[in-house]
């Protein structure tokens, strides 16, 4: 494998033979398997857009000139339009009615709910969808876990591992500080 990618290395950066050495799969009499991976795979992936550019500018500078489309970005996650719409369909119902449709496409649609933010109508519409979230919620938590939960409880939910690089901690944190924050203001 290596000696067919150093002569097609070779072949395309006309004859650089310091390029094809320092993009070998075999260097200094050790096998680099990030390499490897890089010639073996068709496409490169960094997991947010930060991670994409080191790769391409830093990591592998040298593969990527040579092939750059192998290298791309996808962003780990959902689009929050399209968790919104999954997820809460009560909330994109009213929105829709309140704004219409393009918020499903186009995020700075969502500055129209601006004139709402004081239109109590609309704020107890807000509020009864919540209520009626958690209530769904807390009826599949005891339908499947047999738990009960007090659906005037605070919901916040973690639901991969914590990661410190992450900053999921700090979410952590809040939580903490909002329960003490309750705790000393029950009228909050």
């Amino acid at each position: 494998i290596n000696n067919r990618y150093c002569a097609e290395l070779m072949e395309r950066n006309n004859g650089d033979s310091a390029k094809t050495t320092r993009m070998s799969i075999i260097k200094d009499n050790q096998i680099h398997m990030a390499t490897l991976c890089v010639v073996a795979s068709h496409s490169i992936n960094g997991v947010s857009k930060l991670h994409s550019e080191i790769i391409k500018h830093d990591v592998f500078n040298d593969e990527y000139t040579d092939t750059p489309r192998k290298f791309k970005n996808v962003t780990n996650g959902i689009a929050y339009r399209r968790w919104l719409y999954q997820s809460n369909p009560g909330l994109t119902a009213l929105l829709r009615e309140k704004i219409g449709d393009k918020f499903l496409h186009d995020g700075s649609e969502l500055k129209k709910l601006c004139v709402f933010e004081n239109d109590k109508s609309v704020l107890e519409d807000i509020m009864k969808i919540k209520k009626d979230n958690k209530e769904r919620f807390a009826k599949y938590v005891k339908q499947n876990s047999n738990i009960l939960i007090d659906t005037d409880s605070i919901f916040d939910v973690q639901v991969k591992r914590l990661h410190e690089y992450k900053r999921q901690h700090l979410n952590v944190m809040n939580i903490l500080a909002d329960y003490e924050f309750l705790l000393n203001n029950p009228d909050a």
